[in-house]
């Protein structure tokens, strides 16, 4: 039976209710929220407070930080009150949890000054939001809702930084097939505790990488032989963690003296130490050290010469990245470290490669607290244990996308002993569950389980009278045989993906996954994907049909179709490198470029663009280096996207120049005006209804050639059109 997310969410509320949770229909805004949790603040503090008090009391306990918010449900809170006497007050009481307050409530609505948000179910404790509850369909994935809160945490004005939903500890989206959530009432409390939230554990999924202690030198080169496939060719970045200050230092000089012997044959990686220095009286690096025990007891021995590789770290991460930092002021030179780290998150045509980190070398630091969806992956050298190694292994996990599908732990320790118990410890005493909920399947189940989906896409394909290839997936009929497709085809490049960042796969096992899935038929099939994702995309939003939400319902991922190598940089490269080689003698030919520039979602926007572009050129009549072939690229999508707007004046009856003028005006205040657009069909005299339908082809057809002229700028008002 298929049930919509008001019945699913109605259904949910009715279970909870079950369990004594009181289901309040009328809190439904900010308003009626904040009246609530005044009632129960004053019950619970036996305490009537007038309205200046209580909005007092208000401002002073919603916090923006989380941890402070966190922090807050935990202690007792003072203020001082219009009278003068002192009111202490909890907002939990924490030794009789049964005379708290458990309510439920829905479609609570919040809005910011650019966006109406609305929440599906939340539970109240004292009238405060401390969980989310977002509820999908079945043919929905849980990760739409996990994305949706994500946007709203990021728009500028949420309520999560300046209402109570600052206090929301725990984050749940379910489309009760598949639910989110952490394990664990302790691991729960102990997370919150330390970072007051919690929202990543869902994705806490960690690889495995067994070996005996080695030596540093091997050590080194394992990570260098695995860190493209580990971080998926240098997308995300890594930490190595290491036992010791000393270690740290060796690491980093082995690292220095192995990437200078292999330059010529090995794009070096840009790598980074940080450990703090020895004290020396120094009140904020002794705070600091507070934090950092192994490193606190590290410095007390022979800390000049520490002192002395610390400088020589610095003096190289200078040069390297064009800074000038010293280690007087070592703090401006950490929080450089932490923000090239998340700076990876930026395109490499946006922030270029040579500013990023792809491996920070540490002992103590950023292993707690450190956040960044752009670090993947850990290499550990040094014992970890319970609380320690959770914090650690966590700080690879943090939410993204489906480009980062878990963590990865390459560990020289063999320490799965340390990690069964420290799971055990914080995840409750099922250990057959916690393990499936924080480590991923071991390779050979994902291969049977692309063997099975492969297996599914054949049978699909045969069913609809048509071979398994990728020119076949054109013959398909209706949308309906073209949506199968698209879920059918979508399930295989996930594990596909997956399998990719696994950096323990035997040759064996590589050869089983190319045997079944050839690397040429697989390119097809993603090319065949993007172009028929993008024609049901551009459907959605059309259909008519309301019993048919086939299309509406559709998830297209198409970020799992991304390559890391396949950006412009590169296929510039290789145009380039086309329009040198001699007729009859080439390495690449113009319908590979194409081939690639299909299989990616990376280029999607400008592919049509790019493949016209090298449609105009000819192989070995030497067009320039990189920078012509792309400066003569601009050129060449510019005089097309003037050629595609010099045809709309016919096409729409208007004013050559009256055009130009209205999208000149759009791009020069990046702002669509709707008035001006009704003032440009003005001179045709139409009616109401025939001026909205003349406006409307005008935009579908005006759209794609703002956005591009726009060049990734954001044109305020256009969504609507889009």
């Amino acid at each position: 039976m298929s049930l919509n997310e008001a019945e699913i969410e109605k259904r949910l509320i009715e279970k909870l209710e079950e369990i004594k949770y009181s289901y309040r229909p009328d809190i439904r805004d900010k308003t009626a929220l904040e009246a609530n949790f005044r009632q129960k603040f004053e019950a619970l503090n036996r305490v009537t407070l007038t309205d200046a008090e209580f909005a007092r009391l208000r401002d002073g306990i919603i916090h923006a930080d989380v941890f402070q918010a966190a922090k807050a449900l935990r202690e007792y809170g003072y203020m001082e009150r219009e009278d003068g006497t002192p009111l202490h007050f909890q907002l939990v009481n924490l030794k009789d949890w049964c005379k708290n307050a458990f309510e439920v409530i829905n479609q609570l609505h919040i809005n910011t000054e650019n966006s109406h948000h609305r929440y599906d179910v939340i539970l109240l404790l004292n009238g405060l939001p401390l969980v989310q509850i977002e509820l999908k369909t079945l043919g929905l994935s849980p990760r739409k809702a996990m994305e949706q809160i994500i946007d709203y945490r990021n728009d500028p004005g949420n309520g999560y930084g300046n209402s109570l939903l600052c206090f929301m500890q725990l984050f749940i989206v379910s489309n009760r097939n598949q639910t989110f959530k952490p394990e664990g009432k302790k691991a729960a409390a102990e997370d919150a505790e330390i970072r007051g939230k919690i929202t990543d554990q869902v994705f806490s999924d960690i690889p495995r990488f067994q070996r005996q202690k080695q030596s540093q030198q091997a050590v080194v080169d394992a990570i260098l032989a695995k860190h493209d496939a580990a971080t998926n060719h240098r997308r995300f970045n890594a930490l190595l963690a290491t036992a010791s200050i000393n270690d740290a230092i060796a690491y980093y000089r082995l690292f220095k003296q192995v990437q200078a012997e292999r330059q010529a044959d090995n794009l070096p990686l840009h790598i980074a130490c940080v450990f703090s220095p020895p004290a020396e009286g120094n009140r904020d690096v002794k705070q600091l050290q507070e934090d950092l025990p192994q490193e606190k007891a590290d410095n007390q021995q022979e800390p000049e010469q520490k002192k002395a590789a610390l400088q020589e770290i610095i003096s190289d991460y200078n040069a390297q990245f064009g800074t000038n930092h010293k280690l007087s002021e070592f703090d401006l030179y950490y929080q450089d470290i932490q923000q090239r780290i998340k700076d990876q998150k930026y395109p490499n045509k946006d922030y270029p490669r040579k500013n990023k980190i792809d491996l920070c070398i540490v002992v103590d630091m950023l292993l707690t607290g450190f956040d960044s969806q752009y670090l993947n992956s850990l290499y550990v050298d040094k014992n970890l244990k319970h609380h320690g190694l959770i914090q650690a292994f966590s700080r690879t996990n943090r939410v993204l996308n489906d480009t980062k599908p878990y963590g990865n732990i390459l560990d020289f320790r063999a320490q799965e002993k340390s990690v069964d118990q420290a799971i055990a410890l914080f995840s409750g005493e099922d250990a057959k569950r916690s393990r499936e909920i924080w480590l991923v399947d071991p390779a050979p189940q994902v291969i049977e389980k692309l063997d099975a989906a492969v297996k599914q896409l054949e049978d699909f394909m045969q069913a609809q009278g048509q071979p398994c290839t990728p020119a076949a997936v054109n013959n398909l009929k209706g949308t309906a045989a073209r949506v199968e497709f698209i879920n059918r085809f979508k399930e295989i490049q996930r594990l596909k993906k997956y399998l990719d960042q696994y950096t323990d796969l035997t040759d064996a096992q590589q050869q089983q996954i190319e045997q079944r899935l050839p690397e040429d038929s697989l390119r097809g099939f993603k090319g065949m994907y993007l172009e028929t994702a993008q024609r049901l995309k551009n459907e959605q939003g059309k259909t008519k049909d309301p019993d048919n939400p086939v299309i509406e319902q559709l998830e297209f991922e198409f970020v799992l179709f991304s390559s890391a190598l396949i950006d412009y940089d590169y296929i510039m490269g290789l145009i380039a490198r086309y329009s040198h080689e001699q007729p009859g003698k080439e390495t690449l030919s113009r319908e590979q470029i194409i081939n690639l520039l299909a299989s990616s979602s990376n280029l999607m926007d400008e592919r049509d663009e790019i493949i016209a572009y090298i449609n105009t050129l000819e192989a070995g009549k030497g067009h320039g280096g990189i920078e012509d072939i792309r400066g003569n690229y601009q050129v060449f999508k510019a005089q097309k996207t003037q050629d595609e707007l010099a045809q709309l004046p016919t096409r729409h009856r208007l004013k050559s120049e009256a055009l130009q003028g209205f999208v000149d005006a759009i791009l020069d205040r990046m702002i669509f005006d709707g008035e001006q657009l009704s003032d440009l069909f003005a001179p045709l005299e139409l009616g109401w209804k025939a001026r909205s339908q003349a406006e409307l082809a005008l935009m579908q057809d005006l759209v794609p050639l703002l956005i591009k002229q726009a060049g990734g700028r954001e044109i305020s008002g256009l969504a609507a059109y889009e």
